[in-house]
């Protein structure tokens, strides 16, 4: 949620894309784990992408770039729509004002007697 000047606005932040890395090892987990199925250890899986990785064709790393560009064109765009949102107007507060509250321009002891009546009053329709 966005907050500005003390409102909320139902509006989620967009997220980034996924690099070209991340979604060609996601892409490749299962098939790894099929192959590996004695590592068990999600460091050591990630470790095997990532040479993987580093040994595979400059064309599919170039597919997969290409691919990011395009997400990315579309985060920002959805990020500058995000961040020009106008808040909502306040809605008016409902329901009754708080009890007892302290008016400024009237002296303290009237504030207290002020306070005793309304506690008598209370008392004798009790």
């Amino acid at each position: 949620m966005l907050k500005l000047a003390g409102q909320f606005l139902n509006i989620a932040k967009p997220r980034k894309p996924r690099s070209p890395y991340t979604c060609w090892s996601m892409e490749k987990m299962p098939e790894i784990k099929r192959q590996n199925p004695n590592v068990t250890n999600s460091q050591r899986l990630h470790q095997i992408l990532g040479m993987l990785w580093k040994e595979e064709d400059a064309l599919v790393k170039k597919k997969y770039q290409k691919v990011y560009e395009q997400r990315m064109k579309i985060y920002e765009r959805a990020l500058d729509k995000y961040e020009n949102v106008e808040p909502e107007k306040p809605k008016k507060k409902r329901g009754r004002p708080p009890k007892n509250t302290v008016k400024p321009n009237i002296p303290e002891k009237q504030q207290a007697r002020n306070f005793l009546v309304s506690r008598n009053w209370k008392m004798k329709l009790d």
